[in-house]
């Protein structure tokens, strides 16, 4: 048994609007839930690294199917977007959706995202009946590869063009297939 403070605020924080790298610090593959024709949904949570957002995260989902029991290509293609983001997939290949659907791709999604780097664009939404927009989320417009974020990061901030050398190298890309 522990001992706890009771707790009667629930705000959390939201990444702030704009352009950071971030790091894998989890990944879920949840069952479909009963009732429901949405099929798995994978997830990852996505946390910045430096800067003054440091250690808040994003967390992203990706359905494999829609509502209506179709299979979600968008989804899909923007978990695909993630595998290029971080070396898993070639940018130019086009995917067999079939890939998502096997017990081994759901395992390696569990074994061997985490830890791995890219960049990633947020910007805020409202859910419609926030009214006064007084609550916002945060909505992933952009991944980046680790390279592309750098050197986006350095021109924000005055640097040169070049993309920095790396301090941290992103762990090698291992296929999770």
């Amino acid at each position: 048994m522990a001992k706890i403070k009771p707790r009667t605020s629930f705000d959390f924080e939201i990444l702030e609007k704009g352009t950071y790298r971030v790091k894998i610090s989890d990944t879920g593959v949840d069952a479909q839930k009963k009732g429901k024709t949405s099929g798995r949904r994978f997830w990852v949570r996505l946390v910045a690294v430096g800067g003054d957002q440091e250690g808040i995260s994003h967390i992203e989902g990706y359905y494999e199917k829609k509502n209506d029991g179709t299979e979600n290509t968008v989804a899909l293609s923007g978990l695909a977007g993630l595998l290029v983001s971080v070396g898993i997939l070639k940018g130019t290949e086009e995917i067999d959706t079939v890939m998502f659907s096997t017990s081994e791709f759901a395992e390696g999604w569990l074994k061997n995202m985490k830890g791995r780097e890219l960049g990633i664009k947020i910007n805020h939404k409202f859910d419609s009946d926030d009214k006064n927009k007084e609550t916002p989320r945060s909505e992933l417009k952009a991944y980046y590869t680790l390279d592309e974020v750098m050197a986006l990061i350095g021109k924000r901030a005055g640097g040169t063009t070049a993309t920095p050398t790396i301090t941290t190298p992103a762990p090698p890309a291992t296929p999770i297939q």
